[in-house]
């Protein structure tokens, strides 16, 4: 730079008949048809008054003193103009500037307050050719400010994407390429990158063909051309959890859901990875409006970071991410359908049920019956992506364009819903977002997007089977306690324990864990709510997230209290002489043999 400026300061001052003139049948006031030939300028701006722009450069006007001429200081070693101001959908400006470099047209877009502080100015375009130093910062930014001034009416003024898929003015942006787009973080340029077509439709389709009697892979392009009706139908982001032991086709599987628009591969940008931090992760989700994304590799998710993770899956349906305070930037927007991919299922991310509304794990075979049909499945997403999700969102365009168009899609969308609503509360929450999936694929085959039929309701509740095992958090929970109760039976107190201790039979404990009951003519346990506490607590789980669904499935029995008529998930149980407040399980929370006592 400092080369540059001296360079550039040999030249400041020039008589002048040096300054390069225009053509005499121009106006003075016009820029000249050389520069705005050079750098397709709109219309035929005017330079202000007291500068010259031409070929040569930006000089600043300085009238000479006395009898003698004005003179010329050369600012820029080329010309420096603003070709554009563009406004985002929050209102924020930025400007494309544009110069000459031997002859060829350069053009960069920057925030609007970094072209109005010159020493910023050049920070940030000085390594991409702008044509002046730091030396000339104040008087490079004077010259755009009076030009933008000056020309306030011809300058083109756009509208500038921030992100990808739905946009304010309900047009859909699929790929950056072609389009006044600039992401709001630079972490996302890569990405956008990566939306972009290549191959054909045709080949894609060949693709997908073999896919037929592979469910999750299909689950998976039905979530990427899912990922557009979100907005219409209203409902809210999600995620698909295809978890498993390594080399069984998950990452493929993942790659083929996110090839309807983009480049599928890591190396193309698009695809991310759960190895990122949580913020990073947010902006990545940030980047689009109705796309899918792709987050593979779970098994990095470090353990100190579950919790967090766990959160951000709650809050995806809602849309927006985590308030943040510090600089940092806070609830951050989204609306996708979420492919995560790895050994680690998303589920384990929380004890808490509700993530299992949220999160749709996949049940079932392998994505892939062997390496042959992954790879080939693999080879032909790698070339030819970015084109059935274009093509769909042109469908669902026309679609909602004709009169009742919309309305019919919703009740369509509501009686797939009414049709997966499955036989327990977990797939009923999930039938409306599962719906979504369904209806995608219905819709890309009438509209021979796909190469197959779509599944019947049966074959998608089969995906996403809502076993005790996955996804009965509260269940899970209780089956802690069982095992722990189930090996300290010594320590519950009964009527014979203190006898057959004495009798050499067994020790009394220092201190009761429970005690034996019956109610309602039904042998119970009952336990130390504190040690129960205990024990969630190692396994990951809170007592008060599980204790309702308990009661409710009849597992803890509860008690009024007198007084206030306060219902509590407590009883009042005799130990030894005396009585504490316990949780009893009943049988149907901890099945006895013959051996429980009368209270």
């Amino acid at each position: 730079m400092n080369e540059t400026a001296n360079a550039m300061t040999t030249e400041t001052t020039t008589p002048a008949a040096a300054v390069p003139a225009q053509s005499s049948a121009e106006p003075k006031d016009l820029v000249s048809k050389a520069v705005c030939a050079a750098l397709a300028l709109f219309g035929r701006p005017q330079t202000p008054p007291g500068w010259r722009l031409t070929m040569k450069g930006v000089f600043l006007v300085k009238p000479g003193k006395g009898d003698n001429g004005p003179t010329y200081e050369r600012i820029t070693t080329a010309p420096l103009v603003i070709t554009r101001v563009l406004t985002d959908p929050t209102g924020i400006q930025s400007v494309e500037l544009a110069w000459t470099v031997q002859g060829r047209a350069v053009r960069h877009v920057i925030p609007h307050e970094t072209a109005k502080r010159g020493r910023e100015l050049v920070k940030a375009l000085g390594a991409l050719g702008l044509p002046t130093s730091e030396s000339f910062a104040s008087s490079a930014e004077k010259w755009l400010l009076a030009y933008e001034d000056q020309n306030s009416e011809v300058i083109p003024r756009v509208q500038l994407r921030r992100w990808l898929g739905w946009q304010a003015d309900g047009t859909f942006l699929a790929t950056p390429e072609g389009a006044d787009f600039q992401p709001a973080f630079d972490e996302q340029v890569r990405a956008a990158a990566g939306h972009r077509p290549r191959g054909t439709l045709e080949g894609w389709r060949k693709g997908a063909a073999g896919l037929e009697l592979l469910p999750v892979p299909r689950l998976c392009i039905a979530g990427g051309l899912a990922s557009p009706l979100l907005r219409p139908l209203g409902v809210g982001s999600t995620a698909v959890d295809v978890a498993g032991y390594s080399g069984r086709g998950k990452t493929t599987a993942g790659e083929a859901g996110i090839s309807t628009f983009m480049d599928p591969l890591e190396t193309g940008g698009a695809a991310y990875s759960w190895a990122s931090t949580l913020y990073k992760v947010e902006e990545r989700l940030n980047l689009v409006r109705g796309l899918p994304v792709l987050l593979d590799e779970s098994q990095h998710i470090k353990p100190d970071d579950r919790s967090r993770v766990g959160e951000l899956l709650y809050m995806l349906p809602t849309n927006r991410g985590r308030a943040r305070a510090k600089g940092w930037n806070s609830g951050l927007e989204w609306e996708c359908v979420v492919i995560s991919t790895g050994e680690q299922s998303l589920l384990t991310m929380s004890v808490h049920q509700g993530l299992s509304a949220r999160v749709h794990r996949v049940e079932g075979d392998d994505p892939f019956p062997n390496a042959e049909s992954a790879n080939a499945a693999r080879a032909a997403f790698s070339q030819n992506y970015g084109h059935a999700g274009p093509a769909f969102v042109a469908k669902l365009a026309e679609c909602m364009a004709k009169a009742g168009g919309l309305e019919r899609l919703r009740a369509r969308h509501a009686e797939l819903a009414a049709e997966l609503v499955g036989d327990n509360p977990i797939a009923a929450r999930r039938s409306r977002t599962v719906a979504v999936f369904a209806l995608a694929e219905e819709l890309a085959h009438e509209w021979r997007i796909l190469p197959y039929s779509p599944m019947k309701p049966v074959q998608w509740l089969a995906l996403f089977a809502a076993s005790s095992e996955s996804d009965n958090r509260p269940e899970q929970a209780l089956n802690v306690v069982r095992e722990h109760i189930a090996t300290r039976m010594h320590e519950l107190w009964s009527k014979t324990a203190e006898g057959m201790a004495s009798a050499g039979y067994g020790r009394v404990p220092t201190q009761w864990l429970g005690a034996h009951t019956t109610r309602d003519g039904e042998r119970r346990v009952a336990i130390r709510p504190q040690a129960v506490e205990e024990w969630l607590d190692r396994a990951g789980y809170e007592l008060a997230a599980v204790q309702g669904r308990w009661v409710a499935d009849g597992y803890i029995s509860t008690s009024t209290e007198k007084k206030t008529g306060k219902v509590r998930a407590r009883q009042k149980v005799r130990v030894g002489d005396g009585t504490a407040w316990m949780l009893e399980f009943t049988a149907a929370g901890f099945p006895l043999g013959e051996a429980a006592d009368s209270e």
